[in-house]
């Protein structure tokens, strides 16, 4: 399951910024991506304002559509106990490693807002 959702980080720098619909997620794995999305469209904005340039990477590096598509097929093979014990626990570290790189990129392009700070902080 680890191996799964650190793969589901990987896919989060290969995709197009949208908003993910995260339905029948367990929470331990959608407070992630919701920290990841909230948080994602601030730090497209701050890009939008300081790198232009780097506009469609940052936009391809805060998709979670790839996590939400892992998480998902793992709850169809795995269980959705299995996948939220997961979340809790052994897959913690590395969601933790997404929202953590997204969230200091904010805070030291001084574009930190209380809504990103309200979905991280919300992790638990």
């Amino acid at each position: 399951m680890k191996k799964m959702l650190y793969s589901g980080l990987i896919v989060l720098q290969a995709g197009a910024a949208e908003s993910v619909t995260a339905q029948s997620i367990p929470p331990a794995c959608q407070q992630y991506v919701t920290a990841i999305n909230v948080c994602g469209a601030d730090l497209v904005k701050l890009i939008e304002l300081r790198k232009p340039a780097d506009l469609e990477n940052t936009k391809r590096y805060v998709d979670t559509r790839g996590l939400v598509a892992d998480i998902r097929a793992h709850i169809k093979s795995d269980g959705y106990d299995q996948v939220a014990q997961a979340c809790a626990t052994t897959a913690r570290d590395e969601l933790q490693k997404g929202i953590i790189n997204v969230t200091t990129m904010l805070t030291f392009g001084g574009g930190m807002t209380s809504r990103c700070q309200q979905a991280a902080g919300a992790i638990r």
